[in-house]
């Protein structure tokens, strides 16, 4: 009888843990300059024109979690190559705490990069970790982690670490102009037969924002810590567009 009052009870709470599901997601195309791994190397004459689709289905096991589904890929214009990665991804709300906010997300991704090497196929599980705070300047820190457990190259993992600021620059009803900025650094263990930290990179992005629209442009100047990796001023604009 207990243990049937106690079910009575609990359905109310069960139903508002499973909130109807609802569709998002985005489309975001440009240029930048070249075709560029986080390892530090750049493929393709360029400019490359880049291209991402993301498909979200929201509170799918609990409100606030996410499935999603991306493409990206990028055609160095001059020479016609064409690299591409596609995943699928699950991320739980997020974990908040006073102003504070942490976000995760685990997922899995093909590679296809024929400009890189001989031409790479890679299956990775990845994972990110990113958290912000809510202050007059909005402090952000990133890391992102790659797993290439099969690879036709070179099998191993990749960390990419970012840390920064963020300003609001302009508001003024549904319109913004946002300055990002921070300092990123990649480390490898045996990933393409990479090892250590490979590159220093400063990130600067300006974005304005408008309703579901937003345009972004940036520059990435990097500096090796190894030889052979090229050092470079990386740049990109980019227009994007929320549905």
């Amino acid at each position: 009888m207990r243990f049937r009052v106690a079910i009575l009870f609990a359905l109310p709470l069960l139903a508002q843990e499973r909130p109807a599901m609802s569709f998002s997601g985005s489309y975001q195309t440009g240029f930048a300059s070249t075709f560029q791994l986080t390892l530090g190397g750049t493929f393709g004459e360029g400019p490359a024109w880049q291209n991402r689709l993301t498909l979200n289905i929201n509170n799918v096991a609990r409100k606030g979690d996410t499935v999603f589904i991306q493409g990206w890929d990028t055609f160095d214009t001059p020479t016609a190559s064409n690299d591409w990665l596609a995943g699928v991804w699950y991320r739980p709300a997020d974990f908040k705490f006073g102003r504070n906010a942490i976000q995760v997300t685990g997922g899995l991704q093909r590679w296809r990069f024929p400009s890189v090497g001989k031409g790479t196929q890679d299956w990775l599980g990845a994972a990110t970790a990113s958290w912000t705070a809510r202050w007059k300047i909005t402090p952000w820190a990133q890391a992102e982690f790659w797993d290439n457990f099969v690879s036709n190259w070179h099998s191993g993992q990749l960390l990419y670490i970012q840390a920064g600021t963020q300003h609001r620059l302009y508001q003024h009803d549904q319109f913004s102009l946002v300055f990002k900025h921070g300092a990123a650094s990649t480390h490898s263990w045996g990933f393409y037969d990479k090892y250590g930290w490979r590159v220093v990179r400063y990130v600067a992005l300006l974005s304005a924002n408008w309703r579901d629209y937003t345009i972004e442009g940036g520059i990435r100047p990097q500096h090796a810590l190894q030889p052979n990796i090229p050092e470079n001023v990386y740049w990109s604009i980019l227009f994007t567009r929320r549905f």
